[in-house]
């Protein structure tokens, strides 16, 4: 590191922006940027397309934390083969920031990867894999767009004294041929990721990072959503009776679905907060109702949306609802009544009028589940 580039504080910036720009210039002319933590552990930056090495080989850790920054999972597509449907799942509910894609560089490299200089290519092949990012980091977020181009990084682990204070940490920074220094504070600083190594049609995590296996696991549990209009009656209804049937298949209680990598959830597109199911709704059900006891209704949201596979509104009007709001839901998005029927809303009306909707449900849900894959198959 050049002794007048001075280290910067990243809370104590006045002007990211400003801190951004610099960033931006140091590896448009090919150098390095440092992301540092007090921790020791230190995100390295540079340009991907450089023809000149970024850094000498030496100093390139041949390791799972070599890896290409992508700027979120819409761009992935350019990087993978089209065949590859695992990928954008992965991405789709583990990026920004909680994993790493993994895939072997003993195999033709696809997309983007087959453009990059010969230097990064070398280091997959000695590293054994190619390894894609999208960082959650705010800093690096916002500096991708402006860069031309794409990012490589890599992680070194400095063994710090902990608690320094600020002059006495940028003397231990300064010593690294780094052209930039900013040491970033944040949380999201200080995680390493899960690595997963995708396998034609697999996964697998090949590095725990500090999100841990079983969190990698969960968030890649199949997840069905319900969706009516309060999340009192249909939806909850649906969501009892997809548990039961999902359990009897895979010969467990509804309780360990979990366990089984299955989550089914549901909402309402008019939902009040945290409403229990309707006592009908509970009654309706007989033996399962006790799966609605402890229902509290929810909004549809985001995050619930984006973490589905599975998508069912109650509703032709539900669905168009989602769809005009969210229109990159329409390959997750279906009507519950294969045959496009709407289950009629019970709200209000006598038992037996749950019931018949129960029973709607149910057999628009067997139905659904003989085109489920995930399920295991019947003995002949």
């Amino acid at each position: 590191m050049s002794r007048d580039q001075p280290i910067h504080d990243l809370p104590s910036t006045e002007d990211e922006r400003d801190l951004i720009h610099k960033a931006v210039a140091v590896i448009a002319r090919g150098g390095q940027v440092a992301l540092a933590h007090p921790s020791g552990l230190v995100r390295v930056l540079a340009s991907a397309t450089s023809a000149k090495p970024a850094w000498s080989t030496s100093e390139i850790p041949f390791q799972p934390d070599f890896a290409i920054e992508i700027l979120h999972g819409e761009a992935l597509r350019d990087w993978i083969s089209e065949s590859d449907q695992i990928s954008p799942l992965l991405a789709r509910k583990c990026w920004p920031g909680k994993i790493r894609i993994a895939y072997k560089a003993d195999q033709p490299a696809t997309g983007l990867l087959g453009s990059l200089p010969f230097w990064i290519t070398a280091a997959a092949l000695r590293n054994g894999y190619w390894i894609l990012e999208s960082s959650d980091m705010r800093f690096t977020q916002s500096l991708m767009p402006l860069v031309s181009g794409p990012m490589i990084q890599t992680c070194v682990h400095l063994d710090l004294p902990a608690n320094l204070e600020f002059a006495t940490l940028a003397s231990h920074l300064s010593g690294h041929n780094w052209d930039m220094i900013i040491l970033d504070r944040s949380a999201t600083a200080n995680i390493m990721p899960a690595t997963v190594l995708v396998n034609q049609a697999s996964w697998s995590v090949m590095d725990a990072g500090d999100i841990g296996s079983d969190q990698v696991k969960s968030l890649m549990a199949t997840r069905i959503l319900f969706v009516c209009t309060g999340n009192t009656c249909r939806s909850p209804m649906a969501e009892a009776i997809c548990k039961r049937l999902l359990a009897e298949s895979l010969l467990c209680k509804p309780e360990e679905l979990a366990s089984k990598g299955f989550e089914v959830s549901s909402a309402g597109v008019s939902a009040g907060h945290r409403q229990p199911a309707s006592a009908e709704s509970v009654t309706a059900l007989a033996d399962d109702g006790y799966l609605l006891e402890n229902h509290a209704s929810q909004m549809v949201s985001d995050d619930l949306l984006a973490n589905a596979d599975l998508i069912y509104a109650m509703t032709r009007s539900h669905r168009d609802l989602l769809l005009m709001d969210f229109p990159d839901l329409s390959d997750r998005v279906e009507l519950l009544d294969p045959d496009d029927y709407d289950v009629p809303d019970p709200y209000g009306q006598s038992l037996s009028v749950y019931q018949m909707t129960a029973e709607a449900i149910r057999e628009a849900l067997e139905l659904r589940a003989k085109t489920w894959e995930f399920l295991p198959k019947p003995s002949p």
